[in-house]
């Protein structure tokens, strides 16, 4: 597949003036040829930018880093309270531009005055801590917006993820042992009592990651992970969805979109342009407490009728033989494009879908990063207003692996290549974990992420983790913020919930017949290379002989 940028570029500028060139270095008595022989002229052309060039095509065809200027991101600025540890932030931005941050945290309550001797113990609460900002530079003070009281003590993460509608309203999934959601008006957020009571979205107490999306029908889909024990399977989650049509005030019926006999975590969800609706996950044995124990593969599926019926689970291939960390973007072309992890080789690979996700091309590496493996972390993506998707990812900063940092790489849209990445910011000691990034006014980068400390990196009872933020504005069109409308927050009305109602698949295309190879795999020697350079001039010296024949029969 020819790079179709450099194409382009080629033909406006570089072909026609070389056509020029010969026509004016041929015989001045030959009229005939200048009049008759240009078309051979401008093939003779083509052919020679073609073989001067070809270098730059092969290597952007190789899915080599394309040359453009790094972003210059901000200072790092802690978002969180040293008070307490903090960790699993998400975050949204709104049609205003104004970001909008969520993180789980524990806080202790000490008991009142005059509590009896004896029952003095502080109550332990786990929390979604909320902060807002309108130009990521100035904050508001954190506020605790839901509390779960934890009656026998301990902790457990609430892991929120949030939503921005364009409607006006903020719509937040947690995890308090089941799946919980709540929505707020975006003008009161920072007001515990704006938000509406949670209710259940999973069924049995056994819940754990949620991914909220909004299709351009307006109706809400979280997709979430639930235990789903068997004979065969006592800790299984599955990856079950649920949707809401009025704005998160009803809730549809479960449909489990996983249907496998393993576990799976970390689901993300896409709605493409065509309004379908298409969710990676990770999936391995277990999936309780944020993982799935090895081997661990990625997952796709896909629905095009508003999440009523999905399509089988696709697994992608994967190099070395286990694969972590999904994403999920849709890029200015209306291209899918995944990431994850390889290991362990700790390569960040890429496959691409030009069809929806039917079928998916073979993988290939991002050069420049070698991943973090850890069962724990994830990778991010959002798509800025030029088309183009940007990955952050945490990985190794110096080849003895010393040093951890904040990846930012760049798919270019318009040349079907990834961007040499460059390094938000580094640690020496401390680990960098759970990037998430949203993209406002369509070119600028908000990434959150926590930070454990280098004395309790798995030590999460005695850690002080905090919630980081760092922003850069990149090359791509800004799009005019607007006003939102003031919206009616009614009460959460969930149905009775019954057991998981099992998805009828449909049939899934033959996917190892029409799997696409595309020629952004990287060529692994010199034959692949003379191949791929062969092919490359096919047409080419096609076209020529046929205007050679064309001026022969003309003369």
């Amino acid at each position: 597949m020819m790079h179709r940028g450099l194409f382009a570029f080629l033909s406006s500028r570089f072909l026609p003036a070389m056509g020029e060139t010969l026509e004016k270095a041929c015989a001045p008595g030959r009229s005939a040829m200048r009049q008759h022989g240009k078309l051979g002229i401008r093939a003779l052309a083509a052919l020679i930018a073609l073989l001067c060039f070809g270098a730059e095509v092969l290597g952007s065809a190789a899915g080599v880093g394309a040359q453009t200027q790094s972003p210059t991101w901000s200072v790092p600025i802690p978002l969180s309270n040293i008070a307490s540890s903090s960790w699993f932030p998400d975050i949204t931005a709104d049609a205003t531009g104004r970001l909008h941050v969520v993180w789980a945290s524990t806080v202790e309550r000490k008991p009142p005055p005059g509590t009896p001797l004896g029952t003095e113990r502080p109550t332990s609460y786990d929390v979604v801590e909320y902060t807002t900002s309108l130009d990521g530079t100035d904050w508001a003070e954190p506020n605790e917006i839901i509390a779960f009281r934890q009656v026998n003590g301990g902790s457990i993460a609430t892991r929120p993820s949030l939503l921005a509608d364009p409607n006006g309203t903020l719509h937040l999934a947690m995890v308090n042992f089941d799946v919980q959601y709540s929505r707020a008006r975006i003008d009161r957020a920072s007001d515990a009592g704006s938000w509406t009571t949670p209710v259940k979205i999973s069924t049995n107490g056994d819940g754990y990651y949620s991914s909220l999306a909004r299709d351009s029908q307006g109706i809400v889909h979280i997709a979430f992970t639930q235990n789903l024990a068997s004979l065969n399977c006592a800790i299984c989650y599955h990856v079950l969805v649920r949707s809401s049509a009025d704005g998160g005030a009803n809730w549809s019926n479960l449909t489990d979109v996983s249907v496998l006999p393993q576990g799976a975590a970390k689901p993300k969800q896409l709605v493409d342009d065509a309004g379908g609706l298409h969710l990676v996950w990770e999936a391995g044995q277990g999936g309780g407490l944020g993982q799935v124990q090895d081997p661990t593969s990625v997952m796709h599926a896909s629905s095009v009728d508003g999440g009523k019926t999905w399509m089988l689970p696709y697994q992608f291939p994967s190099p070395g033989g286990r694969a972590r960390n999904i994403s999920i973007g849709m890029d200015g072309d209306g291209r899918l494009i995944v990431v994850w992890l390889g290991l362990p080789s700790q390569q960040i690979y890429t496959s691409i879908s030009e069809d929806n996700g039917l079928s998916w091309s073979s993988p290939f590496p991002i050069e420049g990063i070698v991943g973090y493996d850890t069962r724990l972390d994830d990778t991010t993506v959002a798509t800025d207003s030029a088309g183009n998707i940007h990955l952050v990812t945490v990985g190794w900063v110096d080849a003895e692996q010393t040093q951890l940092g904040l990846f930012h790489a760049v798919w270019h849209a318009d040349t079907s290549t990834w961007s040499s990445p460059d390094i938000v910011v580094s640690y020496s000691g401390d680990a960098p974990e759970w990037p998430r990034l949203a993209i406002s006014e369509g070119n600028k980068l908000n990434v959150v992420w926590f930070v454990r400390d280098a004395a309790h990196i798995f030590d999460s009872e005695n850690g002080r983790y905090q919630i980081w933020f760092a922003q850069a504005t990149v090359e791509a069109p800004r799009v005019p913020t607007r006003n939102l409308p003031t919206p009616t927050v009614t009460p959460n009305l969930l149905p009775p919930t019954d057991e998981p109602r099992i998805s009828t698949p449909t049939a899934a295309p033959d996917l190892a017949g029409t799997n696409l190879t595309l020629a952004l795999k990287p060529v692994d020697n010199e034959n692949s290379v003379l191949l791929i350079v062969a092919k490359s001039l096919v047409i080419p010296i096609a076209l020529l002989l046929l205007a050679l024949a064309y001026i022969r029969y003309r003369h």
